[in-house]
């Protein structure tokens, strides 16, 4: 099983890390600081050596390291790995700000909005709701507007395992509700820098798209 060193510590930039598979263009590790894909969230990117790692994805308990050639790595093999930093640290971005802004929507909208499903990128997120009323331009600059205000705030963010729970994580920001959430997250809320809603679509009756980035 690969460790998930990005865990332990998400703002780690570079590892040691030993090959212990490679399939084609897939290099396997015993530990990594490489993100996969999961959650709506896209795998890291980096590199492995002196190979360019362009995406992470889970395979069973391994993580794999999908690389751009086919490397002559071999098992046992010691190497040196460093993550895209700018890359995950604009992801940890965006995906608190999804967090974040499904927590303004619960305190200004509706207690009970429900988010059926989020989608992070590099340049353009969304969270889907399950909210009757459309949103108005009027209300999103409302929903911004707050979600502003807090990052101004400089609130702290939690990630923590629950206790009976095996595999099982939660987000917290200040004393907002916590969510469960296996994603990485940043520290502080004054690392998303400015937010923005940049769109709104409609998904069907009662569900609604909000598009957004962070600057």
């Amino acid at each position: 099983m690969t460790e998930r060193l990005f865990y332990k510590d998400p703002y780690t930039k570079e590892t040691i890390s030993r090959v212990i598979e490679v399939k084609g263009n897939k290099a396997f590790l015993d530990q990594t600081t490489f993100y996969p894909e999961s959650g709506g969230v896209c795998g890291d990117t980096g590199y492995i050596k002196n190979y360019r790692v362009i995406d992470t994805q889970i395979e069973g308990d391994d993580i794999a390291h999908i690389l751009d050639v086919q490397p002559e790595l071999r098992v046992g093999q010691v190497v040196e790995c460093s993550i895209d930093w700018d890359r995950r640290h604009r992801l940890m971005r965006m995906h608190t700000s999804a967090h974040l802004l499904f927590n303004v929507c619960q305190m200004l909208l509706n207690p009970d909005i429900k988010a059926t499903s989020s989608d992070v990128g590099e340049n353009k997120s969304r969270i889907d709701l399950n909210y009757e009323p459309t949103i108005t331009l009027e209300t999103r600059q409302k929903l911004e507007n707050k979600c502003n205000e807090l990052i101004d705030r400089k609130l702290e963010v939690k990630c923590w395992w629950d206790e009976e729970r095996t595999d099982f994580r939660w987000t917290q920001i200040d004393d907002f509700p916590r969510l469960p959430c296996g994603g990485l997250h940043i520290k502080n809320l004054e690392e998303i820098g400015t937010f923005n809603i940049i769109g709104r679509l409609s998904k069907g009756r009662g569900r609604q798209r909000l598009e957004f980035t962070v600057e």
